[in-house]
């Protein structure tokens, strides 16, 4: 089938005059088809031509081949109110080099992939792919009206920006839609009160959970501005809090005992789900056990209560076995445990709320994943603000 090449330029203003065609790029030369201009100042039709210029435009490649677009622009003026003007087209924005179909498809390309991926593969300067990723991502959130629409389900946690060094940042994401809401530059509680008031009262009154770690200037904001919400600390940073003990516990037993060899390598094997565990690998640990019979014991308290959580539907069901569960952890007399057990004690009270919504912060957790990934694909950002707009256009 035979296609006329305007056809695929698909540009109804303009007519080709003639094409160069090169080893990595095509030149079309064109011009427009339409009669007359409007004024930008009166808006009346203007058919009165000054002079012409040439204008260089990119457009979407063709066939591997870099298009450029040579268009012949007429200069107007308008008798009604003295003025010069240049035509305008509707593929293009005004003193831009692209048409607006070109910065959509650089604008796509930069998603997963680095300013400097995109600008080699494209031949573009990079300020000139970064200013088009930013210009487009600002137009697109300003659409999306983030942290305007109702947020029932409300996950909140922490992001570190560089390790080491107390810095973090804070990521609110809307749990029942699973998307990222806003990403904050600060965690301080007095920040996040005021960003939260900033929402307006119907947003903080439609809040009925509110999903966190264990920190309490999180508490502390959603008992001043959600009072009705449901607190709930995270059953996962919980159960990260029993393998830090558990790992701490093996490591005083490996600086105890440095010549055991059953000791050695069982790490991730002990925070690992016994179900997902080879045959090889339980063994291991069976022989690590047969050895260490306390390590034995808190073992199977950490698998107790990750199954308990999975198991118990009912708020009083899961206090029951929390409160029997404690019992059997303080007979270990286990210092390390022990420290767990003042963290559970503290924050027992949201940590059964989670039996009543059964909302935890996964989602927030996978987010982070995925923010850490853009981190480490850029080797960090100096521009919060630009760190921002990557993470709201990926992980929405």
């Amino acid at each position: 089938m035979h296609i006329e090449l305007e056809q695929l330029l698909d540009l109804p203003e303009v007519e080709i005059t003639s094409v160069e065609i090169e080893a990595q790029r095509m030149t079309i030369h064109c011009r427009s088809c339409l009669g007359e201009a409007l004024c930008p100042s009166c808006l009346k039709a203007s058919k009165e031509v000054r002079k012409t210029y040439h204008r260089r435009i990119r457009d979407l490649s063709i066939t591997g081949r870099a298009v450029y677009l040579l268009m012949e622009v007429r200069q107007f003026h308008c008798f009604d109110c003295d003025r010069y003007f240049s035509e305008r087209f509707s593929f293009v924005d005004l003193h831009r080099s692209y048409t607006k179909r070109y910065e959509d498809y650089i604008y796509f390309r930069c998603q997963g992939a680095t300013i400097r991926q995109v600008s080699l593969q494209e031949d573009l300067l990079w300020d000139v792919v970064n200013a088009i990723f930013l210009r487009k991502a600002k137009k697109d959130l300003s659409f999306a009206a983030w942290g305007c629409s109702p947020v029932r389900w409300l996950g909140i946690d922490e992001l570190s920006l560089r390790k080491g060094q107390s810095s973090y940042a804070c990521v609110v994401v809307d749990l029942e839609r699973a998307c990222v809401i806003d990403v904050l530059p600060q965690r301080t509680a007095d920040y996040l009160i005021n960003y939260f008031q900033s929402k307006g009262e119907a947003f903080l009154r439609g809040v009925e959970i509110f999903s966190m770690d264990m920190w309490k200037g999180f508490v502390k904001v959603a008992q001043k501005l959600m009072p009705q919400a449901l607190i709930v600390v995270d059953r996962f940073h919980l159960i990260g809090q029993l393998h830090q003990a558990l790992d701490s516990y093996r490591r005083s037993l490996r600086r105890r005992h440095p010549k055991a060899e059953a000791l050695k390598g069982i790490k991730w094997l002990l925070l690992k789900h016994k179900e997902a565990l080879s045959e090889a690998e339980l063994e291991r640990l069976e022989a690590a056990f047969a050895c260490f019979p306390p390590l034995e014991q808190c073992y199977l308290l950490k698998e107790t209560l990750r199954h308990g959580f999975d198991h118990f539907e009912d708020r009083g069901e899961a206090e029951q076995f929390l409160d029997h569960w404690i019992a059997q952890a303080e007979t270990l007399k286990n210092r390390y445990l022990n420290r767990f057990l003042n963290t559970l004690d503290r924050w027992k009270d949201k940590i059964l709320n989670y039996f009543e919504g059964r909302i935890t912060n996964g989602l927030v957790e996978g987010i982070n994943h995925a923010i850490r990934q853009i981190m480490r694909r850029a080797y960090g950002y100096l521009n919060f603000q630009h760190f921002r707009l990557r993470i709201l256009t990926e992980c929405r």
